[in-house]
């Protein structure tokens, strides 16, 4: 097994959960030999409504996450880049910041249901910043998105959830 050592750029964010994303192509492929780092903050916009592989750094730590949509979501639901990709970083810093007990929840757009799985060949990765190394969380959290419609926003079983203010409860 080769040990595979990825720099991230800085970042200096003020309070809270800083995120700074790294992505990967998510073919589904099955190795990481295809990860493309973006030195970019913030988040770079998510590319509704395709699936993808995105890494975020927060704290001392790297969290792999993978994003899927429903089958009813479509790119021209979406005008607004910026308000979708606000949106999906919020929910981000909500799933972070209830790692221990995820459950789902619902925003302005989305039904959004967060999952945890082991991820496999973490312990192949080294991730750094600058000279500090930094940890990979164990886990991968996959968020599962559900376009909201008139009807849904009132049954799905998550609840409504503010992201700005739960995210903002860490401070």
């Amino acid at each position: 097994c080769q040990e595979k050592i990825m720099y991230l750029s800085g970042m200096d964010s003020p309070g809270g959960i800083n995120l700074q994303s790294t992505s990967e192509d998510d073919g589904s492929s099955q190795g990481t030999s295809d990860l493309k780092l973006v030195k970019k903050m913030p988040v770079n916009t998510f590319r509704y409504p395709f699936p993808e592989t995105r890494f975020f750094h927060a704290d001392n730590c790297v969290y792999k996450f993978r994003i899927r949509y429903g089958n009813n979501a479509r790119a021209e639901d979406f005008r607004n880049e910026e308000d979708i990709t606000q949106e999906l970083e919020d929910a981000v810093r909500v799933v972070l910041a209830n790692l221990e007990s995820v459950q789902p929840f619902a925003t302005k757009h989305f039904n959004i249901f967060p999952y945890k799985s082991k991820w496999e060949r973490v312990s192949e990765l080294r991730f750094k910043q600058g000279s500090s190394s930094l940890s990979a969380h164990p886990d991968v959290c996959t968020l599962y998105l559900e376009l909201n419609s008139g009807q849904q926003q009132g049954q799905a079983g998550a609840g409504r959830v503010n992201p700005r203010a739960a995210s903002k409860q860490l401070l």
